[in-house]
């Protein structure tokens, strides 16, 4: 009777969702568990598998493809399924449905090349880590991404990342201005990519856009646009430290393109000078708190580029100090979520 009892104990027991997880131990193994993960895609994205199975194909026509051996692609198709990027049906594997467009390399969003190029920006051995650590502290404002070459060929990564979803982003941003239809005339400083304006000018009916961006960096633009979009996107090249930007602006947008400024409020003094009366200036960029601390993904995500010389987040209101010192008659902000993390969307009114 007793053995019945314990037994009818443990039934009842397993009907349950038992949970002995310490949430700060599985914390700690997360982390051990992140680069396997991301050197499951990354090799992946490597050998293109995603765009060889759109379709359902076997783990033996999937080794033959790539040229894998086939035990070692069975186990490795089932990590990939795993992390949920894979769906499997017997001996069959196709990319999941959901991840689609992201991981293929010939969708209008694909990330399959923004992916790498974040990692090669983020990513770096333990004992090279260390080394930094231990090497004479860089000045901040050093290293290549004060190079405009550096800019020049990351073009074609910023303009993946810019259809990813940073356009539709910006694009909703701009839309809820008041302004925003009347408006006739914007600068997007510091562009990165042709992306924006494109997509500007293909939802309003009249506005006529400037992108500003470093001579390669411009040119590269200017190349991408048909002479159909050059009517009403104009690209002008040019260091924002050095030059006279244009007057006569409805708005002026810069999205993560401020850190480079020698002298933040100059910079800014000098956009206030571009618009007209009525006009704003729109920042689009990340602001530290918590002691430059947080949020956790912009801290992490630049930590390596800060130890190596680009240390230049901005604290949450550097830049609407700015625009107070500038003058500007009202200055609204507001953070918003986002995939790469907390945005502070900062306006100022001229």
């Amino acid at each position: 009777m007793q053995r019945l009892v314990m037994y009818q104990s443990m039934l009842s027991m397993a009907g349950k969702k038992m949970n002995f997880a310490n949430k700060k131990q599985n914390y700690l193994l997360e982390l051990v568990h992140a680069p396997i993960r991301w050197s499951l895609l990354e090799s992946a994205l490597k050998l293109h598998l995603f765009d060889h199975i759109t379709q359902w194909k076997s783990s033996l026509e999937i080794a033959k493809i790539l040229l894998l051996d086939k035990s070692s692609c069975d186990i490795w198709l089932i990590g990939l399924t795993s992390l949920g990027l894979l769906e499997k049906s017997k001996k069959n594997y196709r990319v999941a449905p959901l991840y689609r467009e992201y991981l293929s390399t010939n969708t209008e969003q694909s990330m399959a090349v923004l992916l790498p190029h974040m990692a090669s920006l983020r990513h770096c051995q333990t004992n090279e880590f260390i080394k930094l650590l231990k090497e004479k502290k860089h000045p901040i404002k050093q290293g290549k991404f004060f190079n405009a070459l550096h800019w020049e060929n990351t073009v074609n990564k910023l303009r993946a990342h810019h259809r990813c979803g940073a356009t539709t982003f910006s694009l909703a941003q701009l839309s809820k201005l008041n302004l925003w239809l009347d408006a006739k005339k914007i600068m997007d400083l510091g562009a990165g990519s042709e992306q924006l304006a494109i997509k500007i000018t293909d939802v309003h009916p009249s506005i006529h856009v400037t992108i500003v961006d470093l001579p390669g960096c411009a040119d590269k633009i200017n190349q991408a646009l048909t002479e159909q979009q050059k009517q009403r996107v104009s690209v002008l090249s040019g260091d924002y430290n050095d030059m006279k930007l244009p007057k006569q602006y409805d708005i002026v947008w810069a999205s993560m393109s401020l850190y480079y400024a020698k002298n933040l409020s100059e910079l800014i003094n000098n956009i206030k000078k571009s618009l007209i009366q009525g006009g704003c200036f729109i920042s689009c960029h990340e602001g530290l708190t918590h002691q430059r601390t947080q949020p956790e993904k912009h801290m992490v995500g630049r930590l390596l580029p800060s130890l190596t010389g680009n240390n230049v987040s901005f604290k949450q209101g550097d830049i609407v100090t700015a625009m107070l010192k500038a003058g500007f008659r009202q200055i609204v902000s507001r953070t918003i979520e986002t995939n790469i993390g907390p945005i502070d969307l900062d306006i100022g009114y001229v």
